[in-house]
């Protein structure tokens, strides 16, 4: 188990990619701007400040700070831009709500 944020637990298959070196570094940098490419018009995430927390390592899920202190798990689509409601987002406001729905999905 990893702690990260707001002593969030992320457990497998979720892969904490906070910390790290250069190739840490690149990858988020590289989601991150996957995200931005990808919302388009109307999503609920447009013109949001997400910082990359974790990934999946078992689908294209994604989990994101949001500049407003809200969580985010979001499943990349690779598709630039998409339309709403692409990509799908959840949203959270507790990392304890995050916690239990990244759980949930074992």
């Amino acid at each position: 188990m990893l702690r990260v944020e707001d002593d969030l637990v992320l457990v497998d298959p979720w892969v904490d990619l906070r910390g790290g070196g250069p190739e840490v570094e690149a990858q988020r940098e590289r989601f991150e701007a996957e995200l931005r490419a990808e919302v388009g018009d109307g999503h609920p995430l447009q013109g949001a400040k997400a910082t990359l927390v974790g990934r999946s390592s078992a689908k294209d899920d994604f989990l994101f700070r949001l500049g407003d202190g809200r969580w985010a798990v979001v499943h990349l689509t690779w598709q630039r831009p998409d339309r709403p409601p692409w990509p799908a987002t959840k949203f959270f406001g507790t990392a304890r709500d995050v916690e239990a729905a990244l759980t949930a999905e074992e």
